[in-house]
């Protein structure tokens, strides 16, 4: 299959703030009203009607499908055509991209069935005990009514006055209607009001992972495959969505994860970038110290660690670490001390005070001062032109930076920020996909999914050394890039994990190769478990 030209993707591709679809297009450019796409779904029961023409056929509606769609592609093709970068990341790498995610589509996604009944059963068991302890604290003439997956009934509970609610204090307040919010980050804050709100945490954990697992069941096939849908028009920064079912919203929990894998004979290969959003800001920005740290190999947040808690690198504690790691993420895009309190609880489980949050941000903008030069730069860009553009030349439209409304400027002016940085990262997952589907012999290797900045891969067990380092190389430098002029000043890391099932695997890296293509000791010593990966002689002696 060679993708020509798609309308849909061109329309996303030159301005991603509206519709795609071919009635909203059509209506857009060319005026046109709904000509019956609303009223031929032909789902479960409903097939199209015999004859093509007459006053019941589908000619009319086909032909016309047809000549928007034409007339359309030649609007959208002067277009491009008058803007050359985004031309030519049209040309050789969106449009060629999409054959590379519909041969993914149809590869699919092994699922553990095993695995996924028995796991089922006992996240449904955890449920139900922690559904128990729930209710011991509701009062027993309240108890009839309780629906713990009810959001009106959780806060006539929670915040309602005794004997029937608990009498607990809001933390926030949904700004449409005014309620007490119920959400993970105010539950988060109350979990010290009372033992029952960790409980209702983790219970809801369980309902999660339990919706998650009652749709695989119904989209797993006879091959025990799931095929997802990945849609290159689903955000506005470029990175592909996925639906029925979303690999991109699977809990990180290896308990869950894990029951996707590869089936007999076969091993699962995760490969993500490494800290691949700060890299590209360091290279955006220019910013010297951030670069000279990556070029060292040495871990930036480790190296932010010892700069805010001041004490040598190799004294840093995971938990440090992963505190800096708060701050890095948290500050690269320009984010207040105030919010950045909040993000670091509810995205890294680490608690800062409103004043640790604005001296940890003057301390990381006094470390890396370029970062803020290139938050200026950005936002004078958005307020000129009201767009910004990724290296690739990637569009993103920000027409809200002229809004009267404070709080909407800012966000375009955040956008203005992350976008290019966010939108070159899909595109760096989508060179690699369509670099390696060029090459990929779909019996040895196949890509299975893309997750963010990862891709997921089912390699033959007796080939993977041979694709897991052709995949890494592919992915940190992808040939598909080939016709841009690119010159990065830092290494986009590829990690890989690999293994029998996602998120179970053993770490690897480039540098665990030999040139003979086998692995080196150290990283047999370093994963214990991985002899059945080198049972045939495939490690250094």
């Amino acid at each position: 299959m060679t993708v020509f030209f798609d309308t849909m993707v061109a329309a996303h591709l030159l301005n991603e703030e509206v519709g795609v679809s071919l009635l909203n297009q059509a209506s857009i450019e060319l005026g046109v009203d709904d000509w019956g796409k609303g009223r031929h779904s032909f789902g479960d029961g409903d097939v199209p009607p015999s004859p093509l023409w007459g006053p019941d056929g589908m000619g009319a509606y086909c032909a016309r499908d047809v000549a928007y769609s034409h007339l359309l592609f030649e609007i959208q093709r002067e277009r491009l055509v008058a803007d050359q970068d985004l031309a030519r990341l049209a040309r050789y790498l969106v449009f060629p991209g999409i054959e590379a995610v519909t041969r993914m589509e149809l590869n699919g996604i092994w699922v553990d069935r095993e695995r996924l009944e028995s796991r089922r059963a006992e996240i449904a068991a955890r449920r139900d005990a922690l559904r128990d302890e729930l209710l011991s604290w509701v009062p027993e003439d309240f108890r009839e009514r309780a629906d713990l997956t009810n959001e009106h009934f959780l806060r006539a509970w929670l915040f309602g006055s005794p004997p029937d609610g608990l009498g607990l204090e809001p933390v926030a307040f949904t700004e449409k209607t005014g309620r007490p919010r119920v959400d993970e980050p105010a539950l988060a804050e109350l979990a010290r009001a009372h033992p029952a709100i960790e409980t209702l945490m983790r219970f809801r954990k369980t309902v999660k992972a339990l919706q998650f697992l009652d749709a695989w069941r119904q989209w797993i096939d006879d091959d025990g495959r799931m095929h997802p849908r990945f849609n290159m028009t689903g955000t506005v920064t470029g990175r592909r969505s996925c639906e029925n079912p979303n690999l991109q919203q699977v809990p990180r929990d290896r308990f869950i994860r894990s029951i996707i894998g590869a089936p007999p004979g076969w091993t699962f290969l995760e490969v993500d970038y490494s800290m691949l959003e700060v890299r590209i800001a360091a290279w955006l920005a220019n910013e010297d110290t951030m670069i000279r740290v990556f070029r060292e190999g040495r871990d930036i947040y480790r190296y932010t660690s010892s700069i805010i808690y001041q004490k040598p690198e190799a004294e840093i504690t995971p938990e440090e670490r992963r505190a800096a790691k708060a701050v890095v993420l948290g500050f690269l895009y320009g984010m207040g001390a105030m919010s950045f309190v909040s993000y670091a609880r509810d995205t890294f489980g680490v608690e800062f005070t409103y004043e640790e949050g604005e001296r940890f941000r003057e301390t990381f903008f006094r470390t890396y001062p370029r970062l803020v030069e290139w938050h200026e730069r950005q936002r004078r860009i958005v307020r000129r032109d009201l767009r910004v553009r990724s290296p690739l030349g990637r569009v993103r439209h920000l027409t809200r930076v002229l809004s009267l409304d404070r709080e909407e400027r800012a966000r375009a002016e955040r956008q203005a920020i992350n976008s290019p940085v966010q939108g070159l990262g899909g595109d760096l997952t989508l060179a690699t996909s369509l670099s390696l589907q060029r090459i990929m012999d779909p019996d040895e290797c196949m890509i299975v999914g893309d997750v963010h900045d990862a891709l997921l891969f089912q390699i033959r067990e007796d080939v993977w050394r041979v694709w897991t380092r052709r995949i890494l190389e592919t992915m940190e430098s992808p040939p598909a890039l080939e016709r841009f002029s690119l010159s990065i000043p830092v290494r986009m890391v590829a990690e890989g994990k690999i293994g029998r099932h996602w998120g179970e695997g053993h770490e690897i890296r480039l540098e665990d190769f030999l040139p003979d293509g086998r692995v080196r000791r150290e990283w047999v010593e370093r994963n214990p478990g991985c002899e059945w990966l080198v049972a045939d002689g495939g490690a250094q002696d």
